[in-house]
């Protein structure tokens, strides 16, 4: 009885040690995007190998209306991926865009009241 309670007491702290060295590479290591496009009323762009998504920092959009976002996808891809979305003044949702097939160049913002 007594070697289980040992036995446990010693498992739980091997979980908690290795917990703890996860969360350290998170902090030391965090994901970063590949680039970040051009910003217009807090919104933009941001990019991944293949993947990318339409954003808004801080406090979310500064004005509504329409933002559209393109991403230059790389060849032999010949079209560019596009979403637009309406958004209302604040909005801070992600919208994540199509995936470009081999890579992508950019992702420019527009906006339209």
């Amino acid at each position: 009885m007594r070697s289980r309670k040992l036995l446990r007491s010693v498992t739980q702290v091997g979980l908690t040690l290795t917990l703890a060295g996860a969360a350290v590479t998170l902090l030391v290591n965090p994901a970063s995007a590949d680039g970040v496009g051009n910003k217009i009323n807090n919104c933009y762009g941001i990019w991944w190998n293949t993947d990318w998504n339409q954003e808004c920092e801080g406090s979310g959009a500064t004005k509504a209306g329409v933002y559209k976002s393109t991403a230059d996808c790389t060849a032999p891809q010949i079209t560019d991926e596009t979403i637009e979305k309406t958004r209302v003044s604040g909005s801070s949702n992600s919208y994540d865009g199509p995936d470009c097939s081999f890579g992508i160049h950019g992702v420019d913002t527009w906006f339209s009241g």
